[in-house]
């Protein structure tokens, strides 16, 4: 953004980040995943000044759950672990379904060898007497008849129906293999990994064909906003590349009634400082008209649940201006004009009051 308010923070906390019990950080990963191709053609990292060839990621745009979905498990993997960016769309956070779900299938495979087993024996023993008839000769003292051609069809008749059992295990475990973990990102981060980075091409699952930087944007206004509101995106966006920009970790906060997460190095390694709260302004709007709904009650109750999960908030202002049309904000390029203000709620124990601060400048 070109123009920031002299009233904007610095998002700084008085208390270290609570660190997860294992720290699985690698110092040799890269903040954002821009690989590079080496001489041989291969993905290398950390990136060689010597490379040119730009690796391009690809998704494809999903409608009904208004985000993009990467498929490949290379692409997956480095664009989570470089960078933190998406979530599984099997898993709560990172895409470790696969992991497992490969534990369950050794499991399963050992039941289908017990299956496999269970079959070579009914084949190569065909005339069995049943077990409950052997159990009968055994403690029962009832006559049996004896094993002949007569009481194979019995035989057989229990058999075939363990052995009916065994297709449908297999048709389980062949529908556990199809199901393959995407990484689902948001439509901020895509458009982040596409606009700011360029690392990132967008499909149309619909018409099949790539889509240019104006168009992944015009279809995201319109996925995000159903009213056709073009400004909607853009100040959810500018937001989230401000907070990029500055070095965090933008997750959705959606668990914690937020708009975003705030993430030092990413949740693998620590939780979330701050919980931000978006607010998109023209010049002449004021919030209680905008949101009316988020009043101090709204406030109250959002602060309240920020304090228990150790999070503070941040309200982050993005002012649009009055004279944009919408053919100016059908271009990506009228972020620029935008103007960025963040102020933090805090509520001090000793009044139980919640203020503002703006006593610090970005």
């Amino acid at each position: 953004m070109s123009k920031h308010s002299s009233s904007a923070i610095h998002l700084t906390s008085d208390k270290k980040p609570k660190k997860y019990f294992l720290n699985l950080k690698d110092d040799k990963r890269l903040p954002y995943p821009i690989p590079l191709k080496n001489c041989c053609n291969q993905i290398q990292y950390p990136l060689d000044a010597k490379s040119d060839s730009v690796v391009y990621f690809n998704c494809y745009i999903n409608y009904e759950e208004k985000c993009c979905e990467i498929r490949d498990e290379c692409s997956i993997q480095a664009l989570y672990y470089h960078g933190s960016f998406g979530k599984g769309s099997l898993s709560s956070n990172a895409p470790i379904y696969e992991v497992v779900d490969e534990i369950k299938n050794r499991q399963r495979s050992s039941n289908k060898f017990i299956c496999e087993q269970q079959q070579s024996l009914n084949r190569a023993f065909p005339k069995r007497p049943d077990i409950g008839s052997i159990i009968d000769d055994l403690y029962r003292k009832t006559p049996s008849p004896s094993p002949s051609r007569s009481s194979s069809p019995v035989a057989s008749s229990s058999s075939s129906n363990y052995i009916r059992q065994i297709p449908i295990q297999r048709v389980d475990l062949e529908k556990s293999r199809e199901t393959r973990e995407t990484l689902r990102l948001s439509l901020e981060e895509t458009f982040f990994l596409a606009y700011c980075l360029g690392c990132l091409t967008v499909t149309d699952p619909r018409t099949k064909s790539k889509l240019n930087l104006t168009q992944i944007w015009k279809t995201f206004s319109s996925i995000h906003s159903n009213n056709g509101d073009m400004v909607e995106f853009a100040g959810y966006y500018a937001a989230y590349h401000y907070f990029r920009s500055k070095g965090w970790v933008v997750k959705s906060g959606t668990k914690f009634g937020c708009d975003f997460n705030l993430y030092k190095d990413g949740p693998a390694y620590y939780h979330a400082l701050f919980s931000v709260i978006v607010f998109t302004l023209r010049t002449d709007q004021s919030i209680g008209d905008k949101y009316p709904s988020r009043d101090w009650q709204f406030h109250v109750g959002l602060n309240r649940l920020s304090e228990a999960v150790r999070k503070q908030v941040v309200q982050c202002f993005v002012i649009v201006p009055q004279q944009l049309t919408d053919v100016q904000l059908s271009d990506p390029r009228v972020i620029t004009t935008f103007e960025i203000r963040t102020t933090l709620l805090r509520r001090f124990k000793a009044s139980q009051e919640i203020t503002i601060s703006q006593d610090c400048d970005i």
